[in-house]
């Protein structure tokens, strides 16, 4: 039922978006926010929950949206910390449109999104080691990564970080989290681990 929803996406003319598309996005959400992630590629779940974030990322932005741009992001922000790469990525490109297009953005989201990337950082040692160390195991090809440990998530963060930040660049209390941010990606630096 979620493909078929994703694929009559397409079929919506412009001038039912406006007054689809809200109520879609809400169930949507509410559904995400309700369910489990999965990180096995050929389970149930793991699917249905990728076509929910696709469909999301679908939807195209418009004022109609406005009232739903915070829980759309702080739902992004979740997915982000406790889902697989796969969704955590898409929900990048999402949270990325979202800030680009409403510019609703709350002190609250950035200092999560930066506590997010700082953990990215913080994890990376460990990632590196698992991926490339000579005593490395077999990965499984249905085992996706948990996206607060992913490297694919963690390159495309800084993207989103800039246009974060050139939507909220003077909020007070943004303030200690890009501090600590700064000392996690010197830390990253300094460790050699990415040259």
């Amino acid at each position: 039922a979620a493909q078929e929803l994703k694929e009559m996406l397409d079929t919506v003319r412009d001038s039912d978006g406006p007054r689809l598309f809200p109520h879609m996005l809400s169930m949507l959400l509410d559904i995400l926010r309700g369910s489990e992630p999965s990180f096995r590629r050929d389970s149930i779940e793991y699917n249905f929950r990728k076509v929910l974030v696709d469909i999301i990322h679908r939807i195209p932005p418009s004022e109609s949206l406005r009232p739903h741009v915070a829980n759309l992001i702080n739902v992004q922000l979740s997915i982000i910390r406790n889902d697989n790469e796969e969704n955590g990525g898409t929900s990048l490109k999402i949270l990325n449109d979202s800030i680009r297009n409403m510019k609703q953005v709350t002190d609250e989201q950035v200092t999560e999104l930066a506590s997010i990337f700082e953990q990215l950082l913080k994890n990376l040692p460990e990632v590196v080691a698992e991926l490339f160390s000579e005593s490395s195991k077999a990965l499984d090809p249905n085992l996706v990564p948990h996206s607060i440990k992913s490297l694919k998530v963690l390159a495309e963060m800084p993207l989103v970080m800039m246009w974060l930040m050139s939507q909220k660049p003077t909020g007070a209390a943004i303030v200690p989290s890009m501090k600590k941010l700064l000392c996690a990606i010197m830390d990253v630096i300094r460790s050699r681990l990415l040259f």
